[in-house]
């Protein structure tokens, strides 16, 4: 009964910390006494070995508790999970083993009953199971007297020595009754030793208290859960009571110890709390966990656990954890002092006012402009800045504006400093949250951007001007006159576009170098400055229209626009006037240079009605005037300028219809005069463009020539004969000598031969097997690599055959010195045979000179039969014409290889 009520009493007043274990502890000894009394007290053998099994349940379980007990006292609560992990497992196997002992017999194997005492007892044979239950129950207590004993020597009290007693009773007991001296014979007196050791075991852990009885707590469980450590002090420097969190600072020892004992790690804890530091609100460093934290600690002095120790009062310290808010105010003062070093560093001025327009901060670089440092502008406004209250109240507008709508803000302002130096400053505004109780303000950051501006300015003239002459440039002159059509249309007056080009101008660059050039370009601008007046337009229009704008295209090309003109003829006269001012010699230091000028003329919306038409016809009319007559001026000629056009969109169609594979070839047979044999064919281009139809060599071949287009067509032509070649031979078809025109830019290219070379390996047609034709204008040039591209052809094997021979410029030396295989006779001269005597003898000399020279001859155009008779007679080697054969597509002219067709 006495342990039971200790056992109820503690759980009542229960510390977090040991009281709940030695509330188990004091019960597992109330059933362990209890049922040692009940099996003394049973008539019965089966009464008796019940209460026996009841019994073991105390002594499993006393063990286990009363070191938790030991360890909750000592706060190492961080061994209980460890040790119940083994100890629970060890007290069910144990009391399993006593209960089903029945069935194993490994507890107590024989059971007898002792009568000849007082009291009944029982004699018990044990097994292995019971030295097992035996050795793990005693090796629990020695365990926690020893862990006490080890922790109490470091404060010994009388306490411990009360506890150390309650470790011995049972074991005394035991032994008095093993020994036989028990008062009652065959009486075991280890539960009477239990209530010894309960009763010890409750007066001492009772004594030393808790935090919660200490000052006299209800909610025990909270205040055990509260992160804050919580110390209880008293006036003789003991710490009676600490809270979990607490227990973790202090050294591994009982309480209540002297603050040197417990807090010699904590030299500047155990100062404060010596009396060393005395101001409250202390911030104190401890060290825990191998990592120093600093805390925040205060002292309280409750009246209710006072009231009752007028002799020992106590104080109670709570710390708390500050070592993030001070690492965070740490981290703040240090980013404000690198803050106010980096807009220090900035030199455009950065500031930040509040919604009252009050400065939260400011760099030098602003301040300096008011004859503060950045720290005298804290807590001052715009108007204690501006004398003059508009520009105050301005200011304050544009910053209302800006928190209002919390959008950014930027303005560009001149601002004149007290020297009176104007500046131009870019200002930008942005939100500025700074607290979140309080509404936004603004920080702004001001850029001076004079410089920029003026540079801008400098490269706007240069973007727009020509730098030789300082007329506008070909992009200012598009945007003026952009603007001028868009003019023109509205009011509907005229405008005139003319293109003036320096004639022979390339001569002085040549002779004199470019250094003249130049400044002969810069005299021009000049001369045209001044030849050209406000008075070319028509009186009465907005003086915005009356701009006479002169503009440098590039090279010697200059552009005029008269923004109003009352009709064609006012254009006339201007270019009239400009054309006499040219007659006057340019002097360039000591040098007369004497240069004429061209021009070109259109008138919108006459000529056209957009920029770029306006701009091309006018070219167009130039390009008339300078093929006709140099040093005048002309219109736009719809007529002229339509051969121009069809030139132009031929050379566009060209350039398409190699990426379209427009291009078809035919043949066109070449017989022997003498036995009417095929002896070759000439290959000859056709064209039908998907947008301009069927075009005829005669008109697209000079396009190509001049546009050199005719290089890439060269190559496609050869090329597709190669194949056609190489895919006859396939067949099985004797194929005689292919002729493929080639023309002068062909001669002087640089890729001709690796271009022949590469046709010649991919097709494995080789170079007799092609005859090349040649005009004579194509050779007129005196040029080495002419001679060096024939040669070359010649070595590979490949026949030279001079096309056309005595229309174009007829030389002997050419013949000589190109050494041609053939020569063709011009169809313009077969004509004339058997109605020209002036042709036939032409013709008949022709021939009898080839032959002198041991040349053969090609009549070209033979259409009668008249014409072939004759050829035959004078001993012309072959012909062509549409009397033989017309030109055949590939497949047609297959089947002259087929039949080997000949001709009477």
């Amino acid at each position: 009964m006495v342990l039971g009520g200790l056992s109820a009493f503690t759980w009542r007043s229960r510390s977090a910390t040991f009281g709940g274990a030695l509330s188990l502890f004091l019960a597992a000894a109330t059933v362990w006494v209890l049922a040692a009394a009940a099996e003394h007290m049973a008539p019965t053998i089966a009464g008796k070995v019940l209460a026996s099994k009841l019994q073991y349940l105390g002594i499993l379980t006393l063990p286990a508790a009363s070191v938790c007990m030991i360890l909750g006292y000592l706060s190492l609560e961080k061994w209980w999970r460890p040790f119940l992990t083994l100890a629970i497992p060890a007290v069910v196997i144990g009391f399993g083993l006593v209960v089903s002992n029945d069935i194993h017999y490994w507890v107590w194997s024989e059971i007898e009953l002792d009568s000849s005492g007082l009291i009944p007892m029982l004699i018990l044979s044990h097994g292995p199971a019971f030295w097992m239950i035996n050795i793990v129950c005693h090796a629990e207590m020695f365990f926690a007297f020893a862990l006490f004993f080890v922790y109490s020597l470091k404060n010994w009290r009388v306490e411990s020595a009360l506890v150390c007693f309650g470790f011995s009773a049972p074991w005394i007991a035991n032994l008095l009754y093993v020994s036989g001296l028990s008062p009652i014979a065959n009486l075991d007196m280890t539960p009477f030793g239990l209530i010894v050791t309960g009763v010890c075991f409750a007066i001492s852990f009772h004594s030393v208290g808790s935090i919660f009885s200490t000052v006299n707590l209800v909610h025990r469980d909270i205040i055990e859960s509260i992160a804050d450590l919580i110390l209880v002090v008293d006036e003789r420097k003991e710490i009676l009571s600490a809270n979990r969190s607490a227990r973790e600072l202090l050294a591994e020892h009982p309480l209540p110890a002297h603050i040197d004992v417990l807090l010699a790690h904590h030299p500047q804890l155990h100062n404060y709390l010596q009396g060393g530091l005395q101001s409250d609100d202390q911030d104190v460093e401890v060290e825990m966990g191998g990592i120093t934290k600093t805390f925040d600690i205060k002292a309280v002095h409750p009246e209710d656990a006072n009231r009752g120790n007028r002799g020992n009062r106590m104080t109670v310290y709570v710390l708390r954890d500050a070592t993030s808010q001070r690492a965070f105010q740490s981290d703040l003062n240090r980013h404000r002092q690198q803050l106010r070093q980096v807009i220090d560093i900035i030199p455009h001025p950065i500031y930040a006012r509040d919604a009252q327009g009050v400065f939260l901060l400011a760099n030098d670089s602003y301040s300096r402009d008011y004859g503060f440092s950045g720290e005298e502008m804290y807590g001052r406004t715009v108007d204690d800045l501006y004398r003059n209250p508009n520009e105050a109240d301005q200011i304050n507008a544009d910053d209302r504006r800006v928190m209002k709508t919390l959008q950014s803000s930027t303005t560009e302002e001149l601002y004149k400093n007290g020297n009176g130096e104007s500046r131009i400053y870019k200002t930008t505004k942005v939100p500025f949250i700074y607290d979140d109780s309080a509404p936004a303000g603004i920080v702004a950051m001001s850029i001076d951007v004079t410089q920029e501006r003026e540079r801008e300015s400098q490269l706007n003239v240069l973007a727009t001007t020509d730098p030789l002459t300082n007329l506008a440039n070909r992009r200012d002159f598009q945007r003026v006159l952009d603007k001028s059509l868009a003019r023109a249309m509205k009011s509907g007056h005229r405008i005139a576009l003319l293109s003036l080009d320096l004639d022979h101008f390339k001569m002085v660059n040549d002779n004199y170098g470019h250094p003249v050039g130049d400044e002969v370009l810069r005299q021009v601008a000049e001369r045209l400055r001044d030849n050209l007046r406000s008075g070319d337009h028509i009186e009465g229009l907005p003086a915005a229209s009356h701009q006479v704008t002169v503009s440098r295209h590039g090279g010697d090309e200059f552009m005029v626009l008269l923004p109003n003109v009352a009709a064609s003829i006012d254009a006339a006269r201007v270019a009239r006037r400009l054309i006499v001012a040219f007659e006057d010699p340019f002097q360039v230091g000591s040098d007369l240079l004497q240069l004429g000028v061209s021009i070109g003329i259109a008138v919108s919306p006459d000529d056209g009605k957009t920029s770029e038409t306006l701009l091309r016809r006018c070219d167009q009319a130039l390009t008339n005037v300078k093929r006709v007559l140099r040093g005048s001026f002309e219109f736009y000629n719809a007529e002229l300028s339509a051969v121009e056009e069809r030139r132009h969109a031929l050379e566009q169609a060209l350039r398409r219809a190699l990426d379209r594979d427009e291009f078809t070839m035919h043949y066109q047979p070449i017989f022997d005069t003498q036995t009417s044999a095929l002896c070759g064919a000439e290959a000859l281009l056709r064209w039908e463009s998907a947008e301009l139809g069927i075009v005829a060599p005669d008109e697209f071949i000079p396009v190509a020539e001049e546009s050199g287009v005719v290089v890439r067509v060269g190559e496609v032509v050869l090329r597709s004969v190669c194949e056609q070649i190489a895919h006859w031979r396939i067949q099985g078809y004797l194929v005689p000598t292919i002729s493929v025109n080639l023309s002068a830019r062909q001669l002087v290219d640089l890729d001709f031969r690796e271009q022949v070379e590469q046709v010649f390996r991919s097709t494995g047609v080789q170079g007799s097997d092609i005859e090349f034709e040649l005009t004579e204008g194509s050779m007129l040039a005196e040029s080495r690599r002419v001679d060096e591209t024939l040669d070359w052809l010649r070595g590979i094997g490949a026949s030279l055959a001079l096309d056309d021979f005595g229309t174009g410029y007829s030389s002997l030396s050419h013949i000589r010195r190109f050494s041609f295989q053939r020569l063709k006779i011009d169809r313009s001269f077969v004509l004339g045979l058997g109605v020209s005597c002036e042709d036939e003898q032409l013709v008949r000399g022709v021939i009898a000179f080839a032959h002198q020279l041991n040349i053969a001859t090609v009549a070209e155009g033979v259409e009668t039969e008249q014409q072939l008779q004759i050829l035959k007679d004078e001993g012309c080697n072959s012909a062509q014409g549409y009397l033989l054969g017309h030109p055949e597509s590939p497949d047609l002219f297959e089947r002259l290889l087929e039949v080997g067709e000949q001709v009477s």
